[in-house]
């Protein structure tokens, strides 16, 4: 199904036959979808993680199938971040997510800062030898400092690793990582695109990429999970790309609107444009 038309006017017309054109995208995925083989589906089974080589075939089939993922594929760079980080450590990368919840860029740069000094190396063992007490000394809340010691427990007692994570389905990693306090299912989308490079993650909860939809397919209204749903069916199995150009049609609108000074927000949502 397509995005609802507004009433046809003069004024309209533009809009209705690019709507007009992801509607009839839409009609055909479905169409071919069924009469798919199961020789054709195994072909788009998703990789477990993007590489170089699975990253343009995604680019490639997006362009093919979604005329308005195509414009903004030429017109912004690929997506380096969306390959497995190699860098940091599961553990590493999920207490950063912590430590940046609801906070500007800023505070979250500078409480990231004395929280990796205090810690020396971001290690589960090195957090369980830690008190409260020190955690908050780093600017943490009482309530970050006890969900990075809960995170530090799954991981210390094998409950979590980087190889578990790693090889676990999409499903998987949710349900394993929901079970954390202070995890919740949009810290999993953002850790599963950035971190293990998965390529088929819609984050339907994310504000910047319900956002970037709102512009790139002229919606009259931001989209729920349904209609995102609906819209990106044809991506699979690369919507994290897909996603990842949402945040990009946001990124540029607000560019272009943007003064030239931009004042500080004190807080930020926690579904912000990555950078």
């Amino acid at each position: 199904m397509a995005p609802k038309l507004r009433s046809s006017t003069a004024a309209d017309t533009g809009k209705k036959a690019k709507k007009r054109r992801v509607g009839e995208r839409s009609d055909r995925g479905e169409g071919a979808e069924a009469s798919e083989s199961d020789e054709d589906k195994a072909a788009m089974s998703p990789p477990i993680a993007l590489c170089n080589r699975t990253m343009m075939e995604g680019l490639k089939h997006l362009s093919k199938v979604d005329p308005v993922l195509a414009t903004l594929i030429k017109k912004h760079d690929t997506p380096p971040k969306l390959l497995p980080n190699t860098k940091d450590k599961a553990f590493a990368s999920l207490c950063k997510s912590i430590v940046c919840q609801q906070l500007s860029s800023a505070s979250a740069g500078s409480i990231l800062k004395k929280f990796e000094n205090l810690c020396g190396d971001v290690e589960p063992e090195v957090i369980s030898n830690l008190t409260e007490g020190q955690l908050r000394s780093a600017g943490l809340s009482k309530r970050k400092a006890s969900y990075i010691q809960d995170l530090s427990t799954f991981f210390c007692d094998g409950r979590l690793s980087d190889e578990s994570l790693a090889g676990m389905s999409n499903d998987d990693v949710q349900e394993a990582l929901i079970a954390v306090k202070g995890i919740g299912v949009w810290t999993v989308h953002m850790f599963s695109i950035f971190h293990l490079g998965r390529p088929d993650i819609l984050p339907v909860g994310d504000l910047a990429v319900r956002k970037g939809f709102h512009l790139a397919y002229e919606l009259d209204a931001l989209p729920k999970e349904d209609e995102m749903t609906r819209i990106s069916d044809c991506w699979r199995p690369y919507r994290s790309l897909g996603a990842f150009y949402m945040w990009k049609a946001l990124e540029s609108s607000s560019a272009a609107k943007s003064p030239v000074k931009k004042k500080k927000s004190a807080k930020k949502d926690t579904e912000d444009v990555p950078e």
